[in-house]
């Protein structure tokens, strides 16, 4: 990718994480993660950055950063698309080190959370297969490699587009910024630094519930297919829940000797990660506040505004 490290520190060095609009350069924001914000910035029109805020040096932010390439390595080979990416690390005095990670821009409307309101019923379906066979395609790639080398997928259908291209449809996953694999069975994120680069009021919450088994919930496949079908509520699709789980139990009947979704465990899971993630969200926001209001010191984190689920 032809970005120039200079525009990213320059960038960083401008951003007004908490009134972004004030930042002297441009740039437009597309959407959060639980502690990244994605956007466009306006001298970068095709690509889309990822900006994770929150390392205490340089060795750290290398790490990560290289992980994340190594994962993507795996899910290519796994046969899973992905988008052209980069990264790149920034630091100003006085603040942490900060990584930028950069991917080619796709259309809004290509992204499957978007497509479940646009498609008919056969195409939906379709689509739902492709990415239930991708996540089939993790499981073929560590069934060849376990235990030396063992990845995982955040397969919810926000992470995915299905584009056209020549006249056919292709899937992408484009949220890998999470290295998800794990080495003779030691997972190799470090979930230490990602405690340490949340808000000081999240990590209360972080004591509450365990972090590892957060991680741990993407590499069971039952887990992920309930996570897939539990955010058609936030995605304001409830009507498509039972489709996708007859969908999701032929395929678990078919490719991953499992038993059967049920609906009731759909709604318990969706929940329990509601709660979480609520919780989450009002601390960071109240984190914000303390941070910024009340001390009067710099808040790393862009925050998004209500999220309806």
């Amino acid at each position: 990718m032809q970005i120039d490290q200079t525009y990213i520190d320059a960038f960083e060095k401008s951003l007004n994480p908490v009134k972004p609009e004030t930042s002297r350069l441009p740039f437009k924001i597309l959407g959060y993660g639980e502690i990244s914000s994605i956007f466009t910035m306006e001298k970068y029109p095709g690509i889309v950055f990822k900006r994770l805020p929150f390392f205490p040096g340089m060795q750290s932010a290398v790490s990560y950063r290289d992980q994340c390439f190594a994962y993507t390595t795996h899910l290519k080979n796994a046969g899973l698309n992905l988008p052209e990416e980069d990264g790149f690390i920034t630091h100003s005095p006085g603040r942490p080190h900060v990584l930028y990670l950069a991917q080619g821009l796709f259309n809004a409307d290509t992204f499957c959370h978007q497509l479940i309101h646009t498609l008919d019923p056969d195409q939906i379906t379709q689509m739902i297969d492709t990415v239930l066979d991708a996540v089939n395609k993790v499981r073929l790639y560590n069934e060849k490699f376990m235990p030396k080398l063992q990845i995982a997928v955040d397969a919810q259908l926000s992470n995915w587009t299905w584009t056209v291209e020549n006249n056919t449809r292709k899937l992408y996953l484009i949220d890998t910024s999470t290295p998800f694999y794990r080495i003779k069975g030691k997972e190799q994120l470090d979930v230490t630094l990602l405690i340490k680069s949340m808000p000081f009021v999240i990590r209360m919450l972080i004591h509450l519930i365990n972090l590892e088994d957060v991680v741990a919930r993407y590499y069971d496949y039952r887990t992920v297919f309930l996570d897939i079908i539990g955010n058609l509520i936030k995605e304001q699709a409830p009507d498509l829940i039972d489709p996708f789980i007859q969908i999701a139990n032929q395929k678990i009947a078919d490719d991953f000797n499992l038993a059967p979704i049920s609906r009731q465990e759909v709604m318990a899971y969706y929940q329990k990660d509601k709660m979480i993630w609520m919780a989450f969200s009002t601390l960071r926001r109240i984190d914000r506040f303390v941070t910024a209001t009340l001390l009067k010191k710099r808040y790393e984190f862009l925050l998004p505004g209500t999220i309806k689920r």
